[in-house]
């Protein structure tokens, strides 16, 4: 069997070449594709993208080999196995990229592809909403449009851009916009969008689009608070605060992939009830092999160990606030810890927990002195200023655009902002009472669910 053309791969490219190919009919075209028709629900619909994406009869479902410069991760990398290939689960974002780009492949020595030789040909693959222009085409087979969504956070965005010193560039979602800046960002990002608090947006001289007296409040966090105590062996990090174990442990990572930098230490921990009264655990525990100062940015001095404790429910609740209508401006933040007497009663109990546990005799040819809060803090009093004076994040802040169905709820249970049509937000703000947990896995289950919730609209 013969042909004038064979074309190997039906994917974007192959199936343009197929089309143009056989529009003469004295032609004979031939196409092969190792995977099957794309004329399925999953391509149709712009939000199952999806589905095929992780779908191994519809993609390749490649992997890079470990990343050195990644952390040596494996990095996936899907591809369409379908007729249309990539361009049947994509984003149907269409892009053409800047002059520019063209103008460097041109001074590459490639004439033919500067960008008044390639435009043409943008041109004549589309069918664009708006008619034929000098840079649009219009008796194209792929149809392009533009968006005609009318929310007002769209025009806010932009007037913001402006009144910032952006050139304009304009981007549309068809479908939705979802807000994922984080427990700061994004209530920042909505007030400054004129969805807040009506008098605090007047007070910043905001134009109200939804008064939505919950954004930014609901702050919540872990305080944590440090019980250390000396080590009497020489297993802590402290040793790899010397330069010499320094870089032999580096070199020992970069070799081998072994070591102690292959570790993150942060290896061991539970739960605890702080009080027999209790009836649940309502305390967590980190336990770190070295003593922590300033973030980490101090070496310790000596040997040691310490239990990072926290209540898991604080009842405290803070709150995130513009410092005014420029969005480069950094919002307020105040947490509020230690507002409520409760929060203030469990971390002492913690430290009680915790001196318990560091007494034992398992860690009895460890244990040294404690020097965090020391043992000479045994009142409230006492274990209060310890409190009030060291305690710190956990690096857990959300809840301050919370779902829920009361007057302070700025989202729905489908993670949609109340009163405005086609906007979500999805990350940890959305958390209406902080979990027994770190905060990843909780994030990325909202963000699972969330996506769902998207694609069954």
């Amino acid at each position: 069997m013969n042909f004038d053309y064979l074309i190997v791969g039906a994917g974007s490219a192959g199936c343009v070449v197929a089309n143009r190919l056989s529009e003469d009919t004295n032609n004979t075209v031939a196409i092969f594709e190792a995977g099957g028709s794309s004329d399925i629900w999953k391509v149709k619909m712009p939000l199952a993208l999806l589905y095929t994406m992780h779908d191994p009869k519809y993609n390749w479902k490649y992997y890079s080999e470990p990343e050195p410069y990644l952390n040596n991760r494996r990095v996936f990398c899907p591809r369409g196995k379908m007729i249309g290939g990539c361009s049947s689960h994509n984003g149907m974002v269409f892009v053409r990229g800047n002059r520019d780009d063209y103008t460097r492949w041109e001074n590459f020595g490639l004439n033919n592809w500067s960008y008044d030789k390639v435009l043409p040909y943008f041109k004549k693959i589309e069918t664009w909403s708006g008619g034929e222009n000098q840079f649009r085409g219009s008796l194209g087979p792929l149809p392009v449009n533009l968006s005609k969504n009318s929310n007002p956070l769209f025009k806010a965005f932009i007037d913001a851009a402006a009144e910032a010193g952006h050139r304009i560039q304009k981007i549309y979602a068809n479908k939705e916009v979802i807000l994922s800046g984080g427990s700061i960002n994004s209530p920042q990002l909505l007030m400054l969008s004129g969805i807040g608090d009506e008098a605090h947006l007047r007070d910043n001289g905001i134009e109200v689009v939804h008064n939505s007296k919950g954004v930014g409040k609901n702050l919540q966090d872990h305080l944590e608070t440090y019980i250390q105590q000396k080590c009497k062996t020489p297993n802590t990090l402290y040793t790899y605060t010397k330069l010499i174990p320094k870089v032999l442990a580096g070199i020992q990572w970069f070799m081998f992939k072994s070591g102690p930098c292959s570790k993150s230490f942060l290896e061991a921990g539970g739960f605890a009830k702080s009080s027999p009264d209790r009836k649940v655990a309502n305390i967590q525990f980190h336990f770190f092999p070295s003593f922590v100062i300033n973030h980490g940015l101090e070496d310790p001095d000596s040997h040691g160990y310490q239990l990072h404790a926290s209540p898991n429910h604080p009842k405290s609740r803070g709150e995130i606030t513009l410092n005014s209508s420029d969005p480069y401006d950094y919002p307020k933040i105040l947490f509020n810890y230690l507002k409520e007497e409760e929060d203030l009663k469990q971390t002492r109990e913690c430290i009680h927990v915790a001196r318990k546990i560091l007494s034992q005799p398992a860690l009895a040819e460890h244990a040294g002195d404690e020097v965090g809060p020391g043992f000479n803090a045994q009142s409230d009093d006492e274990l209060n200023e310890y409190i009030r004076s060291k305690a710190d994040t956990a690096y857990h802040p959300c809840g301050t655009c919370k779902m829920g169905v009361d007057d302070m709820a700025v989202v729905d249970q489908d993670l949609k902002v109340n009163g405005i049509g086609n906007l979500r937000v999805i990350d940890a703000s959305v958390i209406p009472e902080i979990p027994s947990a770190n905060l990843n896995a909780p994030t990325l289950m909202i963000a699972e669910k969330g996506s769902e919730a998207i694609l069954n609209n």
